[in-house]
């Protein structure tokens, strides 16, 4: 078991959002890898990211169960988002407009909330993030693939059956 410690740590509240992303992009590195920061989940490597199946791989059943699962243990605020996506049929959105969209008071509030993707899922799926974000010159940018959004269609769908 690795030694862990409590940290507290001052974060400029405009800058929220960043920490998060990158205190993210830390945690999916894994434990004493020198690999530089990723920006985009289906290209990761490490200890960490060896730990978490792809949400492309296993029977309909598992994905099933898993996405149910994850589902569950989303925040009200994660939920809203995933709900977008499915809506979205595959489209690439600006960070920005998708926080807009949701009427979050900025791409801060946004990271924070995409967070939950990681704190919940983690506990009950070993599954990596349903989505692919990128940083460009104009911004952060997301994605969740048609496919990824369809299986958590059907699994909301079996969910209230």
């Amino acid at each position: 078991m690795v030694d862990r410690v409590d940290v507290t740590i001052s974060v400029p509240t405009h800058r929220m959002g960043e920490f998060y992303e990158e205190f993210g992009h830390w945690l999916l590195r894994g434990e004493k890898s020198s690999s530089p920061l990723v920006t985009s989940v289906e290209g990761m490597t490490g200890p960490a990211m060896e730990r978490c199946e792809p949400w492309r791989t296993g029977t309909e059943e598992e994905l099933q169960r898993d996405a149910r699962a994850l589902c569950q243990a989303l925040t009200p605020g994660a939920k809203r988002v995933l709900e977008f996506w499915m809506s979205r049929n595959g489209e690439r959105v600006k960070a920005v407009e998708m926080a807009h969209a949701l009427g979050m008071a900025s791409t801060s509030t946004l990271a924070g909330t995409l967070a939950s993707f990681t704190k919940g899922g983690r506990k009950v799926t070993k599954r990596g993030f349903p989505f692919d974000w990128e940083k460009s010159h104009d911004g952060t940018w997301y994605v969740m693939d048609r496919d990824i959004a369809s299986l958590f269609q059907r699994a909301l769908e079996n969910a209230t059956r």
